[in-house]
């Protein structure tokens, strides 16, 4: 075979193993808010959700950061995905830790956690809700996952009209 032929072949086999590898080792942390136009009546519940397609997560470490002028924390607990450890010392600050893990490791979309808010009142515009990843690894193999992972936080517009302002 003509060395440019093979060089070619070499080089499109490369190429096409680093594509399939980068979709297949996607990892996604998302932010959902079951009511992203609340009143200040209202509490937020927000879901963390992992999103792993071809991996299995074994244990997370996270910290959810938030305006303390805009939103109180009311509480945060289990999504269902494993033993969940939390640190709430720094809660007037906008930042809540957590720490989750699960021996066998759970693959697909589910959710870590839950985390409930209210608006302050009075308070108008955007408040956004982020999360920052600390360590993020795989079942049974304790691979980072961190370099393959993509995060989005949740945004909420107060000062909306809710049944309470009615």
């Amino acid at each position: 075979m003509p060395y440019g032929i093979a060089r070619g072949l070499t080089l499109l086999i490369v190429l096409l193993g680093l594509v399939s590898g980068r979709s297949h080792a996607q990892v996604a942390i998302t932010l959902n808010s079951d009511a992203p136009t609340p009143s200040s009546q209202d509490t937020v519940e927000i879901k963390v959700v992992a999103d792993l397609s071809g991996r299995s997560l074994g244990a997370i470490n996270a910290r959810v950061s938030w305006d303390p002028a805009k939103l109180r924390f009311v509480s945060i607990a289990d999504g269902g995905y494993g033993q969940l450890t939390t640190n709430t010392h720094q809660v007037s600050s906008g930042q809540v830790g957590f720490a989750a893990f699960q021996a066998g490791g759970q693959s697909g979309e589910f959710p870590l956690a839950r985390l409930r808010f209210q608006p302050l009142q009075g308070v108008v515009g955007t408040a956004a809700v982020d999360i920052a990843i600390e360590e993020l690894l795989a079942a049974k193999t304790f691979e980072d996952l961190l370099p393959q992972t993509t995060t989005v936080p949740a945004a909420l517009l107060l000062g909306g009209i809710g049944p309470a302002d009615l």
